[in-house]
């Protein structure tokens, strides 16, 4: 179905081998004005791109890079930079999301949920050594295929270049939005921890965490993530070289 806020679309074809699904995303110009409240909100501490042709052209070059060393991205099948139009594979598995909500918001994270976690932030680890960032590094654009492979996916915002710590804010704080309200941050902060964990083994700088810490990037959670958590969090990050 098509909407004013619409510019993904999964399309089904049928083949010799049965049904294949394919993504198709628009990058109308219209789509961008979602992401203007999230710019407005954001500003002076990260930098979104609004127009399509932009966030076209990002989500192009970053599958490309992370695709040439080694990353999981979905396979792209065409792009249309008149259109702005690009049509790449369907990824079968679980988002990342998933995990980290049972993990946080039923209080007892298990051995997979934690390994995932970790996995990812040795992942990222490698991504910023390649100088590239990912801008919009939710749990929810992270998906987990059945062979739990880690397959990173809407890429519009990545950049080459950009702020490493924000990478670091946005998935730690946003986990944050799945702790129930009055519930103890401890399931939280064992999630915080293995993600840590994993991006510093991965090559990450601690600097680069303890920035996380600071009052610039958790104030921008504070509209969806509960005050004990910010406060977690924060704190983690800030101590994390006595911590880790």
């Amino acid at each position: 179905s098509k909407g004013f806020l619409t510019s993904v679309y999964v399309v089904s074809v049928k083949c010799s081998g049965g049904i294949r699904r394919f993504i198709v995303k628009k990058f109308g110009d219209s789509v961008g004005f979602k992401w203007i409240p999230i710019w407005l909100w954001t500003l002076g501490t990260t930098r979104f791109a609004i127009l399509g042709s932009s966030r076209l052209a990002r989500e192009y070059t970053a599958n490309k890079i992370l695709k040439a060393h080694g990353i999981k991205v979905p396979k792209i099948f065409h792009v249309s930079l008149r259109k702005k139009i690009l049509f790449e594979e369907f990824i079968e598995g679980t988002p990342l999301s998933h995990y980290v909500d049972n993990a946080i918001s039923k209080g007892s994270p298990n051995e997979k949920e934690l390994s995932l976690v970790r996995k990812v932030g040795r992942l990222i680890a490698k991504i910023h050594s390649l100088g590239l960032t990912l801008g919009d590094c939710k749990p929810e654009h992270m998906i987990v295929s059945k062979e739990n492979e880690i397959f990173f996916v809407d890429l519009e915002q990545a950049s080459l270049g950009g702020d490493k710590t924000w990478d670091i804010a946005e998935f730690l704080y946003y986990s944050g939005h799945y702790l129930p309200s009055i519930a103890s941050s401890k399931p939280l902060i064992s999630v915080v921890k293995e993600f840590v964990r994993g991006y510093l083994y991965g090559g990450g700088k601690k600097e680069t965490v303890i920035k996380a810490g600071h009052p610039k990037y958790a104030k921008v959670f504070t509209i969806i993530t509960p005050p004990q958590a910010i406060e977690a969090i924060s704190e983690f990050c800030l101590r994390v070289g006595e911590i880790l």
